[in-house]
């Protein structure tokens, strides 16, 4: 069973146009037809809906029941059927009903809503060759233009990207549809943003397998170079733009490229020169003179005016100390960090780990050893303060947390929550005492 395609020269023709008699007869092979599709009996439905469309497409003319009602009749055809060439006809028949509706109903929304569903039945639905369903989201997108629904970007996505690959349209109108896609993805900003960002990341996946080759070096600095000027001293971020735009064919002469090159070099050059005297100190450490070594870096830090580098310097010469197993030394050069670089969360790292380490050697009081612990806690609390360090923070916090006083203890002792204890030993600090949970 197959629909004869242009049975009528007039697609919009509908019975209000009929005599009486015609229109009766048209009419009631609609009522017919209409009772099986809503029991969603397609096979029994489609003679009597041939007859109702072959009298009268367009229905009654206000209406298009008999080009909604074909197609998923057709959908359902195709579905079930099994020989590719009955698909390709059926597919042709759901294509024109598109069209037809579009013609005779399609009006402003009522077209944009059509295209839509058609190219997704297309592409999701009867997955069609990629050929085929092309110049359909093509045209939809023209028509629809900034208005287009999000569910037609995906798609044209992975279109663009296969019809290029094979060589089935050219670089220009690659590079137009792609840039219209993420126009009219950039274009919605209200409460249907998050759709239309989730549909050009999809379609961005298919895009990035030719972008390379749609797209020239000064697209890519266009692209690149706002993530470059955001941060233009990191050199995490000024490396990987001058790699990328080095992967898609730029020239190391390009002014762009020419300034991070410089850029990088300089950086590099200054970061020699200024651990010049740290790699002395590391010669002195392997020699095995920590004296001197914590010497020669006290030399440096007090010549640095960079309150960054001077604090790093105190935690390096705090870490030789930590593992020469002089804890209080430590503890002080941490300190000079803090008070080159207020907030520094890897001194409170340092700080909390030598604390947390002394617990046990402390005392042998499982409660005053777990007073070092809230001490411990105290400087954690402080590095995660720290973006650098926040993440590490929340792991040992995470670690000791269990390791509070419990209720019990307190409850034992006659301590509240909230009192100052005095945690002994070399730390000598006084905490809030908490318990755990």
């Amino acid at each position: 069973m197959s629909l004869v395609l242009g049975a009528q020269t007039d697609p919009c023709l509908n019975w209000s146009q009929f005599p009486q008699q015609d229109a009766d007869a048209a009419e009631m092979a609609h009522v017919m037809y209409r009772d099986a599709i809503k029991a969603e009996d397609y096979d029994r439905a489609f003679a009597d809906w041939q007859k109702a469309y072959t009298m009268a497409p367009a229905a009654d003319g206000k209406r298009p029941f008999h080009y909604m009602d074909g197609r998923t009749i057709y959908m359902d055809k195709y579905a079930k059927e099994t020989d590719e060439a009955k698909k390709a006809e059926y597919a042709a028949i759901i294509a024109r009903l598109y069209d037809e509706q579009r013609r005779c109903y399609g009006d402003g929304m009522n077209s944009h809503a059509l295209y839509t569903e058609e190219v997704f039945n297309m592409f999701y639905t009867m997955q069609r060759p990629y050929t085929e369903t092309y110049p359909v989201a093509k045209e939809a997108l023209g028509v629809c233009g900034d208005k287009s629904d999000f569910r037609l970007i995906t798609p044209m996505g992975y279109l663009v990207s296969y019809m290029f690959s094979n060589d089935l349209i050219e670089q220009a109108e690659a590079r137009e549809q792609i840039e219209n896609i993420r126009h009219i993805a950039r274009s919605h900003q209200g409460a249907d943003k998050a759709d239309y960002q989730t549909a050009i990341e999809g379609a961005e996946v298919a895009i990035a397998q030719v972008e390379r080759s749609v797209f020239d070096c000064e697209y890519f600095k266009k692209k690149l170079k706002p993530e470059y000027d955001a941060d233009p001293n990191n050199p995490e971020v000024y490396q990987s733009v001058y790699a990328r735009l080095l992967q898609v064919g730029c020239d190391k002469s390009d002014p762009l490229l020419a300034e991070i090159g410089a850029k990088d070099r300089a950086v590099k050059q200054a970061e020699f020169d200024a651990n010049n005297p740290m790699t002395i100190a590391k010669k002195m450490i392997d020699a095995g003179d920590l004296d001197g070594a914590v010497a020669k870096l006290e030399e440096v830090a007090n010549n640095e005016s960079s309150p960054d580098a001077k604090a790093a310097i105190y935690l390096n010469i705090a870490s030789l100390m930590r593992k020469d197993g002089k804890k209080s030394n430590a503890r002080t050069y941490a300190n000079k960090a803090l008070s080159a670089k207020p907030g520094y969360g890897k001194a409170y790292l340092m700080l909390g780990d030598l604390y947390a380490s002394s617990s046990r050697s402390c005392s042998t009081d499982p409660f005053q050893q777990r007073l070092v612990i809230i001490a411990a806690l105290n400087k954690y609390a402080q590095a995660k303060k720290d973006p650098e360090t926040s993440s590490t923070a929340q792991s040992r916090i995470s670690k000791y947390s269990g390791s509070l006083p419990t209720k019990e203890m307190l409850f034992e002792r006659g301590i509240k929550a909230g009192e100052s204890r005095s945690t002994g030993c070399w730390i000598g600090e006084t905490v809030s005492v908490r318990a755990a949970g």
